[in-house]
């Protein structure tokens, strides 16, 4: 049986960039208690949402820690990615920004991170077409292809937006869009360059022999530990 992919380490990152926009509003109630205010209750329900804040980062800290198992997880996660204390820090300036801009700030990011998130998802649909998890195959004559192609990608686990985070496609290649969206310049940077940065190379599956043709088989896809898994059994 084929098991689901383990989005640990999607989860992780989740979970640092709460934290490091959980510190980014902290931060920005720390510098408005230091504000003059004309008002006591204001500097106490300033207080209030710094501890608020406060706490929300230290326990998403802890997590993190536990499931990294290091508490400079930051350094040992960017060792590879040399841009990720760029992405950090963007997410820190964001979390100011929303604290002191909060009622124009607040809705205009949110509406912005769930349009991308759509269109993301559109990009992805357009590149790798319907993820059918079974997939017919049949095979007319002896001397037919005895492999199956399969390609895959898993989106980078710094790319927190809610979408699927793996794709594939059963081919060699993934065929040249005629999709307008994906021939725009700036979409098909975003694509190959961020989003397909972990495409593979074509995978062939064997074909199981038959001795009677022409033969129905069934490929059945699944991902297990970031790897994709499809198993051929003969139906007919």
């Amino acid at each position: 049986m084929i098991s689901a992919i383990s989005e640990d380490s999607f989860l992780t990152q989740a979970f640092a960039f709460l934290c490091v926009f959980s510190f980014g509003l902290s931060f920005a109630c720390l510098l408005k208690i230091l504000l003059p205010a004309k008002q006591k209750e204001v500097k106490n329900v300033r207080f209030a949402f710094l501890c608020l804040f406060l706490s929300f980062t230290v326990i998403l800290y802890t997590i993190l820690i536990f499931s990294a198992k290091s508490l400079s997880w930051p350094l040992d996660f960017s060792k590879n990615r040399q841009n990720y204390f760029v992405v950090l820090s963007v997410i820190f300036v964001l979390g100011s920004l929303i604290s002191f801009f909060w009622k124009v700030a607040g809705p205009v990011f949110l509406t912005l991170y769930i349009s991308f998130s759509l269109f993301t998802n559109s990009v992805l649909k357009e590149a790798f077409g319907p993820q059918k998890q079974i997939i017919p195959i049949h095979i007319e004559e002896n001397s037919s292809p005895r492999d199956f192609s399969l390609i895959y990608c898993r989106l980078p686990d710094t790319l927190a937006l809610p979408v699927k985070r793996n794709w594939f496609y059963a081919g060699e290649k993934l065929p040249e869009s005629e999709s307008k969206l994906l021939k725009n310049s700036l979409v098909s940077f975003y694509e190959k360059k961020i989003l397909l940065k972990n495409l593979s190379e074509a995978k062939k599956i064997p074909i199981p022999k038959s001795e009677v043709y022409p033969s129905l088989y069934s490929a059945r896809i699944g991902f297990k530990d970031n790897e994709i898994v499809c198993e051929i059994a003969r139906d007919l």
